[in-house]
């Protein structure tokens, strides 16, 4: 990804090999598979966004595309959208 997933700013900083910083707008996020538990929102993508801190500015987290929550779920993610938990299959 070579930027920001929320704000397109393309001022990021790889981490920890697999997650992703902005400095514009402070998000935390890493990209993963999905596995075969998924919603209606990611039925046909490969991949989502799993976010671990979400933008700080209000007007970044309104996005439209949906994106999952780094929760302590059984499954471990909850999309933005519907709420439903999605299953990762790492990165």
């Amino acid at each position: 990804m070579e930027e920001c997933y929320f704000c397109k700013n393309k001022d990021i900083i790889l981490f920890n090999e697999h997650y992703i910083f902005c400095k514009n707008c402070t998000a935390i996020y890493t990209i993963m598979s999905i596995g075969e538990e998924r919603c209606e929102h990611f039925a046909d993508k490969d991949e989502m966004v799993v976010v671990e801190r979400l933008p700080w500015f209000e007007k970044f987290r309104n996005i439209s595309e949906p994106y999952v929550f780094d929760t302590a779920t059984p499954y471990g993610t909850i999309c933005s959208v519907c709420g439903k938990e999605i299953t990762d299959s790492g990165w």
